[in-house]
């Protein structure tokens, strides 16, 4: 697994230039607007740039304004440092004319060697998707030719939309199932996944499930009928063994099933980027999923965003991450266990942050 030690965010959003260490879990606290949805969206730019769609990217979000810190007339360029255990990944991105972006610098340094992996000005990067493969790079130990495979599965989870437009537990292909994409539009396939080569996995998918909804049996993963390439997601009513379609299922019950989908999947990513879990959720299904995540860190890196102080109760205060909003710009800090260890005698790091004793409150 490539884990990452710290990150550097610098002129991106709300971060003018702003530094964390990372550790196998992290929840990240703040008030609305302070940037915590900024901090897992610089992952989504990277991914963006990894894939060859940066130009596409910053079309989507309206130009380069809407990313660079305080617009352009502010700042020029954004820069992301991604420090792993062996090398470091660096992106340099610079404000052009045309309202967007083009790369000045993408590196990787191992120790004191600098390799290059694009050509500055350039719209898109010089060794995206499957280039990675393909590309006579002797440097590229394979521990960073799989960190820079990783980087095109930073996928941001939060299925805030499960109505029934939602491509959230919708018919999706059975090769379709390799990472878990952010609107959940492969939940069936990956689902299917887990079944087949995690049947215990699957099995406790279906537990935790039924703790937090009692009605819930079992899940039914098959075929359709009329085309064998696609997978159908359906399940059985616990006092019934009539067949319901996944858009039966009550709001908080898809919203846990997808969640606990990316946290369980099979081939998991090295990093999984979860955004507010908690929102439309039972407590008994928060605390469900929390004991998901921590039972997860040996496979995957997880960093989570969070406004619940039940949620946040459920985990060590080394953990936690606040973002606070300083003036004009987003600050990160870690929790100092050795600060805060006499307040904990008497409170929880949810009691100390409501009382506005760590930070990340208006």
């Amino acid at each position: 697994m490539s884990r990452i030690l710290r990150l550097r965010i610098k002129g991106f959003k709300s971060f003018r230039d702003s530094e964390v260490e990372l550790t196998g879990l992290n929840v990240i606290i703040g008030i609305n607007g302070a940037g915590k949805s900024n901090l897992l969206s610089i992952f989504e730019l990277v991914r963006k740039v990894r894939m060859g769609q940066l130009r596409k990217y910053v079309g989507s979000v309206g130009g380069a304004d809407r990313l660079l810190f305080m617009g352009s007339s502010v700042t020029r360029e954004i820069s992301v440092e991604i420090v792993y255990e062996d090398f470091v990944y660096l992106l340099v991105l610079s404000y052009s004319d045309t309202n967007s972006l083009v790369i000045s610098k993408e590196t990787i340094r191992i120790g004191e060697r600098v390799h290059m992996l694009s050509t500055p000005g350039s719209s898109e990067s010089g060794l995206w998707g499957n280039q990675i493969d393909s590309a006579n790079h002797s440097w590229m130990v394979q521990g960073v030719r799989g960190a820079l495979k990783e980087q095109m599965r930073f996928f941001i989870y939060h299925f805030s939309n499960v109505d029934p437009t939602s491509p959230l537990g919708k018919q999706s292909s059975t090769h379709d199932n390799q990472t878990m994409y952010s609107d959940g539009s492969n939940l069936a396939s990956i689902l299917h996944r887990i079944q087949v080569k995690e049947p215990r996995t699957f099995s406790r998918i279906e537990h935790i499930i039924r703790l937090a909804a009692p009605y819930f049996k079992e899940l039914g993963l098959r075929k359709d009928p009329l085309n064998e390439r696609m997978i159908l997601l359906e399940w059985r009513h616990a006092s019934s063994d009539h067949i319901f379609e996944f858009v039966d299922l009550s709001d908080g019950t898809k919203r846990l099933l997808g969640l606990l989908a990316a946290i369980y999947q099979d081939g998991p990513p090295d990093l999984i980027l979860i955004d507010e879990p908690e929102l439309g959720l039972h407590p008994m299904a928060i605390s469900l999923l929390t004991e998901a995540l921590s039972s997860r860190i040996d496979l995957s890196q997880f960093i989570v965003t969070t406004q619940s102080t039940g949620f946040l109760n459920r985990f060590q205060e080394s953990d936690v991450i606040v973002v606070d909003y300083e003036k004009d710009h987003s600050k990160l800090a870690r929790l100092d266990s050795e600060i805060l260890k006499d307040w904990l005698e008497e409170y929880t790091i949810g009691e100390l942050w409501e009382k506005n004793l760590i930070g990340g409150r208006p």
